[in-house]
């Protein structure tokens, strides 16, 4: 037959095993938490590079195409000129 102290020990045995698997689990799965985390993390950066890389290219591209419609407009303006002396000495 089970006394009182007997009742308290086994009710204490209980509460300590539970807090120790309730701990267990915690802290196995903050680790599995913060791996997931991790990888996560270094997904979202690959991606992140990925889309600087894209956006570099399409940067440089504007660039070349900006720099290419400079000198046809400064082509322009010389033809420009020309026709304005023309004009002039058509005059």
């Amino acid at each position: 037959m089970l006394t009182a102290n007997d009742s308290v020990s086994i009710a204490l045995i209980i509460s300590i095993v539970s807090l120790a698997c309730t701990l267990i689990s915690t802290l196995g799965g903050s680790k599995k938490r913060q791996k997931d985390d991790m990888e996560a993390e270094i997904e979202k950066r690959a991606i992140v590079k990925e889309e600087f890389v894209k956006v570099n290219f399409k940067l440089d591209e504007f660039c070349r195409r900006l720099e290419e419609l400079g000198k046809k407009y400064d082509v322009l303006e010389d033809h420009e000129k020309r026709i304005t002396i023309l004009e002039n000495k058509v005059k």
